[in-house]
């Protein structure tokens, strides 16, 4: 049984999107994880949840992989995140087609976590 690839951005750090699915696509790799925000501050990454023309160039480019967009990251949840706050990034990945949000948990509140 074979299993799928994805070539997570934290491989190639510095990429663009567009450079990561076109070196996943050279390797023979399925799918990508792209990032859209950074882990550290939240801050915006490489203009896809702002940029509607960006997400499409990305879409499209990523439509050319045998699987597309795996996940986008990376999403830090810490006891201060604005949860509804991160609805443009929910609605980003799944134009991006992406299947998954990679999240890290960073709230030693387990309960305030889980209620998240």
């Amino acid at each position: 049984m074979s299993h799928p690839l994805s070539l997570c951005h934290l491989t190639m750090l510095d990429a663009t999107p567009q450079e990561l699915i076109a070196a996943a696509a050279a390797a023979g790799i399925e799918h990508v994880g792209v990032r859209a925000v950074s882990p550290d501050d939240g801050a915006e990454c490489f203009a896809l949840v702002s940029d509607a023309a960006a997400r499409r160039d990305v879409r499209r480019r990523a439509d050319d992989l045998a699987g597309g967009i795996w996940d986008v990251e990376a999403v830090w949840l810490r006891p201060d995140t604005d949860v509804e706050g991160l609805r443009p990034v929910l609605e980003a990945a799944s134009e991006l087609g992406a299947r998954q949000l990679l999240t890290a948990c960073f709230d030693p509140d387990r309960g305030r976590l889980v209620d998240r």
